[in-house]
């Protein structure tokens, strides 16, 4: 039997066998049961193991041809039929499974043929629209956020890029939902695989110690594990900030500061001072150095026409150092208390410098306005500072 036929087939073998599994997992536990109430508690034994299901193995064996195979028709169907066992059985997937379907769709984003791309974006699509309620684990989570910026930052289509932005501020929302729900509900459960996931969700708990965002405000309801996963989609919406096109580009700068802003109330300002400073701020003068390396030839386009505001890479680049010194304005006035340190101060007024006497028209008058709201809040903190003393007086 040829592979592909074989793929075409195998999601109905897979249920066959499943229901088949789950029908001797039934018979197994009405036996244990009959045997335990005619026991005493004191004799009561322990149930024996369940069969292992072939899911893993089939699974696995999906993950590898659509990954490791030298022919396209076979890693699409590969992703197909991931894609029909997601429609059939997608309830009842272990941790194991969503591993090998988000490794594998992250995979395809890098094909270099354009339907296998597509047979992948279709999966992440899928899972980020419907799924992410089941993804229960931080490592599935931290897999999804992955999966979406690799689609944002390599695909190789338009629609693909601006909707793969839209999947990372859907997982913001799960994250700070869906996934704090999830966290206080299982918070006195047993996990089967909680023993799998242990090294994992340590190190990320590590890491966030090591980041100093463990101090957050008192009514806020998230934990340590969230604020890394926050963070986790944070770089990769910073990373699609610098797309080489102007629309994914445009969309993720538009994204990140919305939700950063829209979550500042409960991230606290040891996230905020963490993340202005060893983040935004280095990704503003990337930004800020690669507007200045692009090119300022006019964009040839068969049958499109052009504003002559944006008919260059260097004027793209210019509106998207302008959405970014507006967004950093708008985390200026929510995180405030995080310029309390001249050393952010001085970076910021150092970029908005730079900005105002090497940058064009249009890039020098936002500049000014981030300068202004720079002032702005400094102002703020001399006349609380000054009402201080008055009242100490």
């Amino acid at each position: 039997m040829r592979i592909s036929q074989w793929l075409r087939k195998m999601p109905a073998v897979w249920m066959w066998r499943r229901r088949r599994t789950m029908m001797r997992r039934d018979r197994t536990r009405n036996r244990n049961r009959t045997s335990a109430s005619s026991r005493s508690p004191t004799t009561m034994t322990q149930t024996p193991t369940l069969t292992p299901t072939p899911e893993s193995h089939l699974i696995s064996l999906i993950h590898s041809l659509s990954t490791s195979s030298p022919f396209s028709d076979l890693r699409e169907r590969s992703l197909s039929s991931f894609y029909a066992l997601l429609q059939t059985w997608g309830q009842v997937f272990s941790h194991e499974t969503w591993t090998h379907l988000l490794q594998a769709t992250q995979h395809s984003s890098q094909d270099t043929e354009s339907k296998v791309v597509l047979a992948g974006f279709r999966v992440a699509e899928f899972v980020c629209t419907d799924w992410l309620s089941h993804l229960e684990r931080h490592e599935a989570v931290c897999m999804c956020v992955d999966m979406a910026s690799s689609f944002a930052q390599h695909g190789t289509d338009l629609n693909m890029g601006l909707t793969s932005v839209g999947f990372l501020w859907s997982l913001t929302d799960h994250v700070c939902t869906h996934r704090l729900i999830s966290v206080h509900a299982h918070a006195g459960t047993s996990d089967p695989h909680a023993g799998a996931g242990e090294t994992q969700d340590s190190k990320d708990a590590g890491e966030t110690q090591d980041l100093n965002l463990t101090s957050l405000p008192a009514n806020s309801p998230y934990t340590p594990e969230t604020n890394a996963l926050l963070l986790r989609v944070f770089e990769a919406l910073t990373q699609s900030s610098l797309a080489s096109q102007s629309e994914i580009r445009n969309s993720a700068l538009r994204t990140l500061a919305t939700s950063l802003t829209s979550h500042a109330t409960k991230l606290g300002e040891p996230f905020g001072t963490h993340y202005l400073s060893k983040y935004y701020l280095s990704f503003a003068h990337e930004l800020w150095d690669q507007c200045q390396q692009a090119d300022s030839t006019p964009i040839q386009l068969e049958h499109v026409s052009m504003h002559h505001s944006r008919n260059t890479p260097q004027k793209q680049w210019n509106e998207s150092v302008c959405l970014m010194i507006e967004g950093l304005t708008r985390l200026i006035k929510v995180y405030g208390p995080c310029l309390q340190g001249d050393a952010m101060r001085e970076g910021l007024v150092r970029l908005f410098r730079g900005m105002m006497e090497q940058g064009t028209a249009e890039v020098a008058v936002a500049a000014v306005q981030g300068m202004d709201g720079i002032l702005y809040h400094v102002a703020g903190l001399l006349d609380e500072a000054r009402d201080t003393d008055t009242d100490t007086d």
